[in-house]
């Protein structure tokens, strides 16, 4: 996604489902819109797990304000929270959890101790 904000919020505007979960963490729309192709799922990850994931702040906020699915989960069971923290995006962790992500059992024991707000309870399921 590199972080392509206009392309998201066209998406967004049209409409289109922003939690569809596909190969690389692109939806189905989104990336046959860059790539002029679709892949089929591999990884099932959606497209505010792919910006958590690489830390793209305002594709992020972009997708909450759209209300995008913030608690899927992909094919291992991670969700953009536990992406964004286990990836050390402290400001898209916080932003998640003010948009009442839910927590977890991915997190790590570190990502939990140092990323993680205070008080979080993210070994819960």
């Amino acid at each position: 996604m590199n972080g392509h904000v206009d392309i998201v919020q066209s998406l967004a505007d049209a409409n289109a489902d922003l939690d569809l979960q596909s190969h690389w963490g692109n939806t189905a729309e989104l990336w046959e819109h860059v790539h002029g192709q679709n892949h089929q799922p591999a990884i099932l990850r959606t497209a505010i797990m792919w910006a958590a994931t690489n830390g793209h702040v305002a594709v992020t906020r972009l997708l909450l304000n759209a209300h995008a699915n913030k608690d899927l989960k992909d094919i291992s069971g991670y969700t953009a929270l536990t992406l964004a923290s286990a990836n050390g995006h402290t400001e898209i962790v916080e932003m998640l959890t003010d948009a009442g992500a839910a927590k977890f059992a991915r997190a790590s024991k570190r990502v939990r101790e140092e990323i993680l707000p205070a008080g979080t309870n993210s070994t819960s399921c």
